[in-house]
């Protein structure tokens, strides 16, 4: 009898002792947070371990930077394309010819130069053409046209271009049915929608660019025939 009762207090108190541990160990699992591995935490950013200590970080932002032209006249301080082109075998009256029907071709304006135009020595007219900005590398959209004076002088063996006084002329809108041109030296000082003006003023320098290129394309000599290549 005494065995009996012996052997079911010692049970008794077993049974008491692992109550209790199983009730501190449960209390203590809900009050404690088990903190996240790192490699389980989304756009976890590893170098940061040691200086951040798990601070959030302020992601880095490139500075906008603006257009710039190098291209612009100490005397007249205008944004100015200039260049003379050395043609050694081509004649005064040849790239006269050349520079007009060029013109002709491209703006329709041969017969209307300005006052200042001696054959075979001097063209000077004022060209619009069309300009465009683009945003992305894949999208091009129309942003009204440009105006430039164009100057070729002509010498023998030789010839220069200016263009210079480029104005900007904005497309018409609900707000402005005929909005007034600009010197696209204003947009360069523009403090104020510097993105929208930096695409004209990129834009602009693309087609000029481009006309100079097809320019001294029309005005080289033709190949001349060679009887022993046949």
């Amino acid at each position: 009898m005494f065995n009996n009762n012996h052997s079911t207090s010692a049970l008794r108190r077993k049974l008491f002792v692992s109550i209790f541990t199983l009730s501190v160990f449960c209390t203590y699992a809900q009050t404690t947070t088990i903190p996240t591995p790192p490699d389980s935490i989304p756009n976890y950013n590893y170098s940061n371990d040691d200086q951040n200590q798990g601070e959030a970080t302020t992601p880095y932002v490139k500075p906008y930077v603006r257009v710039k032209f190098t291209n612009i006249d100490s005397i007249t301080n205008l944004v100015t394309y200039k260049e003379i082109v050395e043609q050694e075998e081509s004649q005064e009256d040849s790239l006269y010819i050349r520079c007009l029907k060029m013109l002709k071709r491209k703006f329709g304006v041969y017969g209307k130069m300005i006052p200042i135009n001696k054959p075979n020595e001097k063209i000077q007219v004022t060209l619009q053409m069309p300009v465009y900005t683009k945003p992305t590398p894949y999208i091009k959209t129309p942003a009204g046209t440009i105006d430039f004076t164009f100057i070729f002088d002509i010498k023998s063996g030789r010839y220069r271009y200016r263009i210079d006084h480029i104005r900007h002329l904005p497309p018409a809108n609900s707000l402005n049915i005929a909005p007034p041109p600009v010197y696209i030296e204003y947009y360069l000082e523009s403090k104020s929608n510097v993105k929208s003006t930096d695409l004209v003023l990129k834009g602009a320098d693309d087609e000029i660019k481009k006309f100079i290129v097809e320019l001294k394309k029309r005005l080289q000599d033709p190949k001349a025939w060679d009887d022993e290549d046949w």
